[in-house]
């Protein structure tokens, strides 16, 4: 098929590794960056937060030249912000083909940031989309009984996330790591308590660490955010990854979930319903409710290493078999497509 992707593209583990996977799988990609459309000045930062002024009229303009130009049959909007719900209409209603607008957010629109003004025309133009792929199962509910809605998880990246050799994790060696960004919410205090009560080498590196790290263990401590290659690199070189879900967009798994384990590392986790139906507990992957029982399983794991490792072999059959990569949720959300095209 022939595929037009509308989104930001400002990391390339989001729509990049979309286009990269659906191209490897053998379909036509177009791309339609909406990024360069926001100056970096302080106009371009109000419009782009604020969603409004004649950037988000080029945006909208454009894209629609860009369809009628292109006649894809699906046109992917992935967490693109600043499309209007009329544009979004346009599109459904000037068909010139059996094509599909399909909308993808990771985010989540109805959490404890869903007030944010960015997301005013992202909610007004959710009933005009053909079909809405959601991150999390509580999105459906918000999203109500007559949006057509499909639950299309993370996944991981065989092409980046995978077991390194000894030689290329040389001096990125820990005990413990979490990779993620701060939240003022129970990671902070649970990572408090478990580097003062576990000594350990420990990595932590993420956004916002540094600003919120007087008095904490951390404090001094290298917090740099880690991507692509270097991010892998200090996943292969620790012993335990610890696992915590953003309070902020209600989640009860993450992206990380799918890359701990076939990078070949223990996941520690948070317990959740979701994650215990993923993974099975103490058998692919460990979890924790409280402080303490964090600090009773890193100790644990720490020092009995052939339990860590059957733990972490059976971890990475079952992302690997359970269709976790990228590869996989692609042909997932194309097979939906599918049918609804009345493609059999």
């Amino acid at each position: 098929m022939k595929i037009l992707i509308a989104g930001y593209f400002s990391a390339f583990w989001h729509e990049g590794a979309w286009c990269r996977a659906l191209r490897e799988l053998g379909h036509e990609v177009i791309e339609f960056p909406i990024k360069p459309y926001f100056s970096k000045n302080v106009l371009g930062r109000v419009q782009d937060r604020l969603m409004v002024g004649p950037a988000i009229d080029r945006v909208n303009a454009d894209l629609l030249r860009a369809v009628h130009y292109a006649k894809p049959d699906i046109v992917l909007c992935y967490r693109a912000l600043p499309l209007k719900p009329d544009t979004i209409y346009e599109l459904t209603l000037n068909r010139t083909n059996d094509r599909l607008v399909v909308c993808y957010n990771n985010d989540n629109a109805f959490g404890e940031l869903g007030n944010k003004v960015y997301w005013r025309l992202f909610k007004k133009a959710i009933p005009q989309y053909d079909l809405h792929l959601v991150y999390r199962d509580s999105d459906v509910l918000h999203l109500g009984p007559d949006v057509s809605s499909h639950i299309l998880h993370p996944h991981y990246l065989p092409w980046l996330h995978r077991p390194l050799p000894k030689d290329e994790i040389m001096g990125w060696q820990s005990d413990i790591c979490f990779l993620g960004h701060f939240e003022p919410d129970r990671r902070q205090h649970e990572l408090n308590f478990l580097m003062s009560h576990v000594s350990a080498k420990y990595r932590l590196h993420g956004s916002f660490w540094a600003e919120n790290s007087q008095g904490m263990a951390w404090q001094g401590m290298d917090t740099s955010e880690l991507q692509g290659e270097d991010y892998v690199r200090a996943l292969n070189g620790s012993k335990i990854a610890l696992v915590f879900f953003s309070t902020w967009n209600k989640d009860t798994f993450t992206r990380r979930v799918f890359e701990i384990p076939v990078c070949g590392t223990l996941m520690l986790s948070q317990r959740t319903e979701t994650m215990q139906t993923l993974y099975q507990e103490d058998k692919e992957a460990v979890y924790f409710s409280s402080a303490d029982e964090l600090v009773d399983k890193a100790r644990y794991y720490l020092t009995h290493d052939a339990a860590r490792h059957t733990i972490i072999e059976a971890a990475r059959t079952r992302c690997m078999n359970s269709g976790y990569d990228i590869y996989s949720r692609m042909r997932q959300w194309l097979t939906v497509v599918d049918s609804m095209r009345g493609i059999q």
